[in-house]
């Protein structure tokens, strides 16, 4: 049978009509099967207070003063926990939007990250300097990432 290609988790060659890698059972064949947006079949718990990052299967964040708890004036630096709750992402990069309450854009902002492990927890400080009116509401996106 033909080669499938790839695995983008392990590396294992798979035949063509593979539903699942031979090698480690991840999902193959879905053309919306990519990095970071392929659900995790056990996913962890997610704690509350925490949402979803757009664009990822597994990945959730939660956003506070960088001070620590809520935030409460406009001069405190952004805090933002991305949260992994399925499989290891490495080469990541985060897109952190902030918007009015009419939901217009105050800034866009991309931050890189090295490694994000399943279960591991990640802070992202955004200095007040880069964020020109407090945010009313904060959504992240995943941009870019890799199979730890």
């Amino acid at each position: 049978m033909p080669n499938a290609g790839t695995c983008p988790k392990c590396s294992k060659g798979n035949v063509a009509l593979a539903e699942f890698c031979a090698g480690c059972g991840f999902p193959l064949g879905n053309s919306q099967a990519t990095v970071g947006r392929v659900p995790h079949p056990n996913p962890l718990p997610v704690p509350d207070g925490f949402r979803k990052v757009a664009a990822a299967a597994d990945l959730f964040f939660g956003v506070h003063s960088a001070w620590g708890g809520k935030r409460l004036l406009a001069t405190e630096n952004l805090g933002i926990t991305l949260l992994n709750v399925g499989y290891g992402l490495q080469e990541m990069a985060v897109k952190i939007e902030g918007f009015d309450g009419a939901g217009g854009r105050l800034f866009e902002i991309e931050r890189r990250l090295a490694l994000l492990q399943r279960g591991q927890r990640v802070e992202i400080e955004v200095p007040s300097y880069e964020i020109p009116d407090p945010p009313d509401a904060v959504d992240v996106r995943l941009v870019r990432a890799e199979y730890a």
